[in-house]
């Protein structure tokens, strides 16, 4: 198994897709993932450069599959746009995070919860693989979010109601 060859890459801005960055998605892997999808206009020039920079890396070290994809829509046309693929495992072999880090357009830390929509640039590194083939992936080192959509299942649907906050009366048994 040949060592992989690494190199930084850095995005320009686009719209985060099914970001999972403040909290590892461990649906497939018990460890869990930190990833994040990155929708860019296909063309566009900072776009092009981009692909570019996947394409000669790959070619460089003889891999033909590179992590993006041009869009389709629900109808299967195209449209217009590029997705770049970014994920990492949460963790390091000995247990450390990998956790990506996140930061607002000002470089000052952010703990928001980032969610799909928000306008993001991600500095990462690219590395080939072996193993399916081989191949290019990319992992994310940290998330500039320079305009924040946060998720909150339907939150802001609701008006305010009453006067006071809800609390427990101590009995667990719901009266019907």
């Amino acid at each position: 198994m040949a060592k992989a060859v690494r190199a930084k890459i850095v995005t320009p801005a686009g719209v985060a897709v099914y970001p999972r960055l403040n909290k590892p998605d461990t649906k497939f892997d018990p460890v869990g993932v930190y990833k994040v999808n990155l929708r860019l206009p296909e063309g566009d020039a900072a776009t092009s450069e981009l692909i570019a920079k996947i394409e000669g890396f790959g070619q460089e070290n003889g891999k033909k599959k590179l992590p993006f994809e041009y869009e389709t829509g629900d109808d299967g046309q195209p449209t217009g746009n590029v997705i770049f693929k970014f994920k990492v495992k949460a963790e390091w072999p000995d247990g450390s995070s990998r956790k990506p880090a996140l930061v607002d357009a000002m470089k000052n830390e952010l703990s928001a919860n980032v969610g799909g929509g928000s306008i993001i640039r991600i500095s990462g590194e690219m590395a080939t693989y072996d193993g399916f083939g081989g191949g290019v992936s990319m992992s994310p080192k940290a998330i500039q979010v320079i305009e924040l959509k946060t998720w909150n299942a339907g939150v802001d649907d609701f008006d305010v109601e009453g006067d006071e906050p809800v609390t427990s009366d101590g009995d667990d048994e719901p009266e019907f």
